[in-house]
C-alpha cells in the first residue's frame, strides 16, 4: 500500500486485441460532434505527444449519460487545469482539458447549489474509460467515478442541492489547477452550456480528494482559504475538506497539521467576536473529515504509527534502478488527529465550553472504514453481483453496456461525509433536466 502511494500501482499487462481503425474523416467528424472543435484541434497537432483518441462512440465519455438520477456531463475544452494528454494502455482517451460534472436530476442549478470539487487518486485513469479489467477499479468498459466511487450514486441519495465537478487528472493525480474557483466557474459554464440550463453558480465549494488526490485536495482548500474570514457569512462559506485515504506520508500529514493550525485559529477568532459562538458552531456542523482504510500508511498518517515504503537504492550490477525497504514512523503527535488534538491541548482555556462541539467539527475517527483502498470513496467495495446492478443507460454500446450501473440504496462512505455538513433545505423544484432513460437489462 504504502509503495503505491509514491508510484501509481501498473495495471493489467495482459496484451489486448488491436483496435478497428475507423475511417479518419468520419472519426474527426465523430469528434466535433461529440467533443467539440478543441478536441478535434487537439487530435490533428502535429507535435510528437500523444493525445489520445477521442472518446469512444457509444462509450461513457462520448456525450451527457443519464446515470442512477443523474445527468453525468462529459466536459473538455478546459484551460484552468490539467493539460497533460497522459496517455495510457488501459485508456485510449487523453487526459487534457477534461473533467466530469455530475447534476442530480433534484437539483436547482438557479440556487447556488453547494459543489464538491472531488480529486481523484493515483493510477486509476480517472475518469477515462477503461479498456482492461481491473480487479480492485472495475472491468473493461467501466469509469471509476459510476464504478468504483459510485458518485453519481452517492450525490442523487443524497437529497443535497450540491453538484459534482470531477477533474480529470494525470495517473500520477496532478491535475495543475492554481485557481479553483476559477477552475469550478470555468467547469460549471461548459456544463449549463451542454445541458442548456441556466448559468450554475455555485454556492459553498467542499473539497474532496482520495488516495494521492489528497495532495491536491489540501492545495486546493489552502488556496480557497488564503483569506481570513471576516464576517460570520464568510467563515461558514470557507470550504470544508473532506479526505478517503488521502494523507500519503510525513510530509503531506505535516501539510494539513498546518493547514488546521490556521483554521482552527480563524475559528477562534471568530467565535470569540461572535454573540451566539454555539449558534455560530450548529451552523456550520464539519470542517474538516479524513477517513482511513485499515492500511498502515493511512493509519499513521491518521492516527500515528508504522508502515514499510520503498526507497531508491541507487543502481544494481547492470546499472538498474533498485529500491530498498524503510519503515516510516509517524509518532502520534505528529498525525493528523494528534496535531488537532495538540491545538486543542493549547488553547484549551481560551475555548471553554465550546471546545468539544468545535473538537467534534474536525473528525478524524479512530475506526478504519471497511472496504478496500480503491473503493473507500463508495461503499468499500466492487459490484460484483449482476442481481446488484441496474440497467447501463441509454446510448452505451459494448462493454459498457453489458456492464451496466452498480445498483446503490446507501452506505455509501462518501456519502456518509455529506451527511455531517448542515442538513439540507427542502428538495427543490426540478430542475429540468430530463428524468433517466432505463436500456434494457444487463446481460
Amino acid at each position: 500500500m504504502a509503495r503505491e502511494r509514491m508510484t501509481p500501482r501498473r495495471e493489467d499487462d495482459t496484451p489486448r486485441a488491436p483496435r478497428t481503425q475507423e475511417n479518419p474523416v468520419a472519426r474527426v467528424l465523430a469528434l466535433q460532434r461529440g467533443a467539440g472543435n478543441a478536441a478535434v484541434a487537439q487530435l490533428l497537432r502535429k507535435d510528437k505527444t500523444p493525445q489520445g483518441d477521442p472518446p469512444r462512440a457509444g462509450g461513457w465519455n462520448e456525450a451527457e449519460r443519464d446515470v442512477a438520477g443523474t445527468k453525468r456531463v462529459p466536459v473538455d475544452g478546459i484551460t484552468a487545469g490539467n493539460q497533460d494528454p497522459d496517455v495510457k494502455k488501459q485508456s485510449s482517451e487523453g487526459a487534457a482539458g477534461k473533467a466530469i460534472v455530475v447534476v442530480p436530476n433534484s437539483v436547482d442549478v438557479k440556487a447556488h447549489p453547494d459543489v464538491l470539487l472531488f480529486f481523484h487518486g493515483m493510477g486509476n485513469l480517472g475518469y477515462r474509460e477503461r479498456l482492461t479489467d481491473d480487479s480492485s477499479r472495475g472491468p473493461a468498459g467501466s469509469v471509476h467515478d459510476v464504478e468504483a466511487d459510485r458518485m453519481e450514486q452517492q450525490l442523487a441519495h443524497s437529497g443535497r442541492n450540491i453538484v459534482g465537478v470531477l477533474p480529470q487528472g494525470t495517473s500520477a493525480a496532478t491535475f495543475g489547477i492554481a485557481d479553483p474557483q476559477a477552475y469550478v466557474t470555468e467547469v460549471l459554464a461548459k456544463a449549463a452550456a451542454k445541458l442548456s440550463v441556466p448559468a450554475i453558480t455555485s454556492g459553498r465549494i467542499i473539497v474532496s480528494g482520495h488516495s494521492g488526490g489528497g495532495r491536491p485536495a489540501v492545495a486546493a482548500a489552502t488556496k480557497l482559504t488564503a483569506t481570513a474570514p471576516t464576517t460570520d457569512d464568510e467563515w461558514f462559506n470557507q470550504p470544508p475538506l473532506f479526505l478517503f485515504d488521502g494523507i500519503n506520508g510525513p510530509n503531506e500529514a505535516n501539510a494539513i497539521g498546518d493547514l488546521m493550525d490556521k483554521w482552527l485559529d480563524a475559528d477562534l477568532v471568530r467565535l470569540k467576536a461572535s454573540s451566539d459562538p454555539v449558534a455560530l458552531l450548529n451552523r456550520r456542523a464539519i470542517r474538516l473529515r479524513s477517513t482511513h482504510t485499515s492500511s498502515d500508511l493511512y493509519t499513521a498518517t491518521n492516527l500515528g504509527g508504522n508502515y514499510d515504503t520503498e526507497v531508491s537504492d541507487g543502481v544494481d550490477e547492470n546499472k538498474k534502478p533498485k529500491t530498498k525497504t524503510v519503515t516510516v514512523k509517524i509518532a502520534p503527535e505528529r498525525s493528523l488527529k494528534g496535531r488537532i488534538d495538540g491545538w486543542f491541548t493549547k488553547h484549551k482555556t481560551e475555548l471553554g465550553p465550546l471546545a468539544a462541539q468545535l473538537r467534534a467539527q474536525y473528525d478524524v475517527p479512530d475506526q478504519a472504514v471497511s472496504g478496500g483502498h480503491e473503493a473507500t470513496v463508495g461503499t468499500g467495495s466492487l459490484e460484483t453481483d449482476s442481481k446488484k446492478r441496474d440497467a447501463a443507460p441509454a446510448g452505451l454500446t459494448g462493454a459498457s453496456k453489458t456492464a451496466g450501473v452498480p445498483g446503490y440504496s446507501g452506505g455509501g462512505h462518501l456519502e456518509e461525509s455529506l451527511s455531517k455538513l448542515p442538513p439540507p433545505p427542502p428538495p427543490p423544484k426540478h430542475a429540468g433536466l430530463e428524468a433517466p432513460e432505463r436500456d434494457e437489462v444487463p446481460a
